[in-house]
């Protein structure tokens, strides 16, 4: 009989002869699958929210066709309750009466009028999207005009009708060197929409469904949060916070200012899925969930350069707000999208029928 000291020391010989073989053969041991646990859904694109004021430079004015996924006098989609966004941290401008207000958009191809690079590159910096681990995938998506898609928006009533006699306002540009500033200044957020990879799956019911649909989200939420503790550093909140805070790294000696980045520690799940269709497929496309990473400068109040090593009070405390004062916020919402196409049920012969 074979001592287990034999028996584990033969399993070890043998080992090292397969592994040997293997080389000699020219056969590598398979390496980790480095594949994001997401991707971008195509149809919807990576969106910019572009809100103008009444302060437009002067010029001759230039429209843009709409993309139609509505009739011309409609918005593509009726958004959130702008006191909703608010509570959200959504940097926009406040109404007298923001419950009885509502953000309206239309969703334009990028006009060829105006430059994206500046824009793709100040969200990329800002939020701080270069050290993710699958950064490559983002650059490579946002340098290609046509995956991007300018989302128009207006703040009307929530009980705003519009019609052929009130139509949708249309989304104007000037011929005028300072538009392209003008634009650059007035995106509030920034829309980018996930589906899990691979995306094509079969399930026994729909909630299992939608819970994978959520995957493609969780696993940018998770690469992000990795990529920002190893590379920026994370400064402390008030207790029990339901967020990160890092100090974007990307922006040093600022001398009067910082740049913070804000993650919420989980994402926000939608139960009432059915009621966030997309107008690019409204019977197939609907967001399931969202992640808003908030990208905001904030100010010495006193005027006196900062260090970048200097000790940063408690994000949200008594002692930072009377260190800092918030300057201008950006968001980028990343949204989970369920795409029935690729999802088939199983014994759900009404679905598996409606998606062919």
């Amino acid at each position: 009989m074979f001592s287990k000291a034999d028996i584990h020391f033969k399993r070890i010989l043998i080992l090292i002869f397969l592994m040997a073989a293997a080389i000699a053969l020219g056969v590598e041991p398979e390496k980790g699958n480095n594949k994001p646990a997401w991707e971008i859904e195509d149809a919807l694109k990576f969106q910019f929210c572009y809100l103008p004021d009444d302060n437009v430079p002067t010029g001759k004015k230039i429209t843009f066709p709409a993309a139609l996924f509505s009739p011309e006098y409609e918005p593509d989609i009726s958004g959130m309750n702008l006191s909703r966004l608010l509570s959200l941290g959504f940097d926009v401008p406040a109404q007298a009466n923001p419950k009885e207000c509502r953000f309206y958009f239309k969703l334009y191809l990028f006009p060829e009028g105006i430059k994206s690079k500046n824009i793709t590159n100040k969200c990329i910096m800002d939020f701080g999207l270069n050290v993710s681990p699958h950064y490559d995938i983002l650059k490579k998506y946002f340098e290609d005009k046509n995956n991007l898609v300018v989302k128009f928006a207006v703040i009307g009533r929530s009980n705003e009708k519009f019609t052929k006699e009130n139509p949708f306002p249309q989304f104007e540009a000037t011929d005028t060197p300072e538009f392209n500033k003008y634009f650059e200044s007035h995106i509030p957020y920034y829309s980018l929409h996930l589906k899990p990879f691979p995306g094509k799956r079969e399930f026994l019911t729909e909630s299992e469904a939608v819970a994978f649909s959520r995957a493609g989200v969780r696993g940018f939420h998770n690469e992000l949060i990795a990529g920002y503790k190893k590379n920026f550093r994370e400064l402390g909140g008030l207790k029990n916070s339901d967020f990160y805070y890092f100090l974007n790294e990307n922006f040093k000696n600022r001398g009067t200012s910082l740049i913070i980045i804000q993650i919420p520690k989980k994402i926000i799940s939608s139960d009432n899925w059915k009621d966030f269709s997309m107008p690019q497929d409204p019977k197939h496309l609907f967001l399931t969930s969202l992640l808003l990473v908030r990208s905001t400068e904030y100010i010495l109040k006193d005027n006196v350069s900062y260090r970048h090593n200097s000790n940063i009070p408690k994000v949200g405390g008594e002692e930072f707000n009377k260190t800092f004062r918030k300057g201008k916020a950006e968001m980028l919402e990343v949204v989970s999208v369920m795409d029935l196409t690729e999802m088939t049920i199983k014994n759900d012969k009404k679905h598996n029928e409606e998606i062919k």
